[in-house]
């Protein structure tokens, strides 16, 4: 079996990893006709749909999220080469690199600001591009709050959250003691 285009791989896998046809079309400066159509013509080379289609959305199939994930490795796979052999030529050597991070305001202001500047002494040619709002898909490195795993195949969960509720002693100890975390109510 010969390889299907490129086009509709890359389409593919934008479409898939964005969870829109419309927004894999403005990343790959496409309409939204023209990755449509790569779709179609990449799910006719290969026998099968690769999405589930609903009015205005689109849902990979089991096969299309194992699909969408491998190329994602692949282009990713790809993309690093090219920047590695870029790098031991010389060509990026001087030039500012931007990264572009998404996190939720929390870990921002709790645990990023404070090494900010240490990561800034260290690496003086990224220029680090800090929002905590925005389209998902705009953006290098995410960290967020949740893992569905239908928001992208290539997201990665790094840590699991455990949330611990606490308290201060003085509320153990008040009038109305606090027990559970569902006492904490009463008093906001």
């Amino acid at each position: 079996m010969a390889l299907p285009s490129l086009n509709g791989m890359r389409a593919f896998e934008a479409a898939a990893r964005l969870g829109s046809v419309k927004d894999a079309a403005e990343e790959l400066h496409l309409t939204p006709s023209a990755v449509s159509r790569h779709i179609r013509a990449l799910e006719r080379n290969l026998g099968q749909d690769l999405f589930e289609r609903g009015f205005r959305q689109i849902t990979p199939t089991i096969r299309g999220s194992y699909y969408a994930r491998s190329l994602s490795e692949a282009f990713e796979a790809i993309w690093r080469a090219t920047d590695d052999v870029s790098l031991s030529e010389g060509s990026r050597h001087g030039k500012i690199q931007r990264v572009r991070v998404l996190c939720v305001p929390t870990v921002l202001n709790l645990w990023l600001a404070d090494r900010l500047p240490n990561f800034r002494r260290l690496h003086s040619s990224v220029d680090l591009e800090i929002s905590t709002s925005g389209k998902r898909a705009n953006f290098d490195l995410a960290i967020v709050d949740e893992f569905v795993y239908k928001a992208g195949p290539a997201l990665t969960l790094l840590i699991p959250l455990l949330l611990t509720p606490v308290c201060a002693p003085s509320l153990l100890e008040g009038p109305v003691p606090l027990r559970s975390p569902a006492d904490g109510s009463i008093i906001i």
